[in-house]
């Protein structure tokens, strides 16, 4: 059996086990709702495309996604994925792009449509510990909405940003009579993202 040479795993592999991350985390930075709400309305409807789940039934979830992936002949250093020309053409979304340094996987606009639900399931190792953090910004939500991760309701508001371990089971319902949209980010763990978490958890 190989050796495994510890000097080459993340930091969060070894923070992982100093500090319990909990399975929804608060993150300290607020988000203009306005401005948000103002580029998604001005998306066109062909923009938008059925998000086919096996948890979700059909008509119920829509994504966008706002960031593609990078064509496998690109120069050394291109990112993980690179902006659309919508993503280019909404400012403020661009911006928040921006903000979050280092490596991203995913950066795309969700919908749960009013009365949809995405029954309970986990999404594979999208966590703290492995080094792929799920990040939510909600956009338009209702009271009605219910998110629920390990049998626990998380209500997240609009303009909040939140780190979500979808590794853990959860599930979605919109009971309300409006949709529910969230801005939602795949980063890879870096200084950056550790530093937030630090300052939530240890409450610096």
């Amino acid at each position: 059996m190989n050796s495994i040479d510890y000097q080459l795993l993340p930091i969060n592999f070894y923070l992982s086990f100093m500090i319990e991350v909990p399975n929804a985390v608060q993150l300290p930075m607020q988000f203009d709702v306005k401005r948000l709400k103002e580029e998604v309305d001005a998306i066109p409807a062909d923009q938008w495309q059925e998000n086919f789940s096996l948890y979700a039934k059909p008509g119920h979830l829509y994504l966008c996604n706002l960031a593609i992936s990078a064509p496998f002949d690109s120069p050394p250093g291109t990112p993980n994925v690179i902006p659309t020309k919508l993503l280019e053409q909404s400012p403020y979304l661009m911006e928040i792009f921006q903000q979050f340094p280092g490596e991203k996987n995913l950066f795309r606009l969700q919908t749960m449509k009013a009365g949809g639900t995405i029954q309970l399931h986990k999404d594979g190792p999208l966590n703290y510990a492995s080094g792929l953090m799920r990040i939510h910004i909600p956009i338009t939500t209702n009271s009605e909405v219910y998110f629920t991760l390990e049998g626990e309701r998380v209500v997240m508001l609009p303009g909040e940003c939140w780190y979500v371990d979808v590794s853990r089971t959860h599930e979605l319902c919109n009971k309300g009579t409006a949709d529910r949209t969230h801005l939602i980010i795949d980063c890879l763990v870096n200084s950056w993202w550790e530093k937030q978490l630090m300052a939530v958890l240890q409450g610096t």
